[in-house]
């Protein structure tokens, strides 16, 4: 079984080789960007979790490589995507915008047929 240690792991060691990670308003936010799932489930409890996710998407929405970041999270593997706000968009956002690229790659290609 993987990890939460394991897909920052993964995070970090891929982020090392992406150039535009070093001018990234969030560089050096530590868990302000992934806060630990224990604090997210406790926001949740409390029906705070989107204020949580908010503080991570407003240094997203200041940064100059978002587009960059948002790209780099939608190519990872599913299984190694479980991290925090990319591009402004939390995990389950992503997936939910996979899901609908999916759909829509998949309707282009009925329609082409």
């Amino acid at each position: 079984m993987t990890t939460f240690a394991d897909h920052i792991a993964t995070a970090v060691r891929v982020h090392v080789d992406e150039p535009w990670r070093d001018r990234a308003a969030c560089k050096g936010q530590g868990r302000v960007m992934d806060p630990p799932r224990e604090q997210i489930q406790a926001a949740r409890a409390l029906g705070a979790e989107r204020a949580l996710w908010l503080k991570a998407k407003r240094l997203c929405w200041q940064c100059d490589v978002s587009d960059e970041c948002l790209r780099w999270a939608l190519s990872l593997p599913a299984r190694e995507a479980h991290i925090g706000v990319c591009g402004g968009l939390t995990y389950e956002e992503r997936l939910r915008l996979r899901r609908r690229q999916g759909a829509l790659a998949a309707l282009k290609k009925k329609e082409s047929a």
